[in-house]
């Protein structure tokens, strides 16, 4: 009678699994964290994604993200009875899971949170208006899964080509963009600037202009203090220029943005981008 009652309250476990967001203190701030509550321990990529991401962003920014994490987190369990970590991991880095339930976790959403099996799944379907929550949602989901692309499709977890893998993360990365303008919320974007690009001979002077000082070439025509400056820009015009970087990639870049590939005899940088609608803390002039 025990037995069967343990069995009982294991299905029901697994049908119901909880998992939290909850706010840490650590100093000198205070994050929020997406946590299982059978470990009470915080679940691994939404971690890493914290980290690496939300740690930069405002305490109701992370909370709203790892909330909508929460509940694809949710979706993913009752669909397949194991966390999506664990389906992570399983399938070798493979953001493809992720991506081609992005419709399915939509759907979830409108229905109320009900059971996955009862979705009826409409190809091509766009959100109403009364969906701007959970279209916000997907957005935060999909943030989530462009991080995991970056970081994941690298050579440190995949023993492929340079070459092959940044093929395979631009065409996971334009796949994510088309799910993400399907999931529209109605803002209307500021319009572009259209830009012409630098011709050689201006690029020629500009690198001219830019140069470090040194001892045995001294650049007069730099206008800024000799020293770690003069190189620090130096470092950032090449970046911007060489990689074509926009200047929230470039602020993005941290010292793990470059990869190595498993026998470590090249390299990778991995660019991040901030979305439209999100304003980015540390805005400050880019040059001092």
């Amino acid at each position: 009678m025990f037995k069967s009652y343990f069995l009982h309250i294991h299905a029901f476990y697994e049908d119901f699994k909880v998992f939290i967001v909850t706010q840490l203190n650590v100093v000198p701030q205070r994050l929020w964290v997406l946590v299982d509550s059978e470990t009470s321990l915080p679940l691994l990529f939404p971690l890493r994604f914290l980290v690496d991401r939300l740690s930069l962003r405002s305490a109701s920014t992370q909370a709203t993200t790892l909330q909508a994490l929460k509940f694809f987190y949710e979706f993913w369990f009752k669909k397949y009875g194991v966390t999506f970590c664990f389906s992570f991991h399983q399938s070798g880095y493979n953001t493809l899971i992720a991506i081609e339930e992005l419709e399915a976790f939509f759907h979830y959403l409108e229905c109320g949170k009900s059971n996955v099996t009862e979705l009826r799944i409409v190809s091509h379907h766009k959100p109403a208006t009364h969906s701007w929550t959970n279209t916000k949602h997907v957005h935060a989901v999909i943030r989530f899964i462009t991080y995991m692309i970056n970081t994941y499709i690298s050579p440190r977890y995949m023993d492929e080509s340079p070459k092959e893998l940044s093929r395979l993360s631009s065409r996971l990365t334009n796949r994510v963009l088309m799910l993400r303008a399907e999931f529209q919320t109605g803002k209307t974007k500021k319009s572009q600037k259209q830009f012409r690009s630098l011709t050689p001979e201006v690029v020629r002077i500009f690198y001219e202009i830019i140069r470090p000082s040194s001892r045995s070439r001294p650049n007069p025509i730099n206008p800024f203090p000799i020293g770690e400056i003069q190189f620090r820009n130096y470092l950032i015009c090449r970046l911007l220029l060489n990689y074509g970087l926009r200047v929230s990639q470039l602020l993005l870049l941290q010292i793990n943005s470059i990869k190595t590939n498993i026998r470590g005899d090249q390299f990778s940088l991995i660019v991040s981008s901030i979305e439209d609608d999100i304003r980015d803390p540390r805005l400050c002039p880019l040059i001092a």
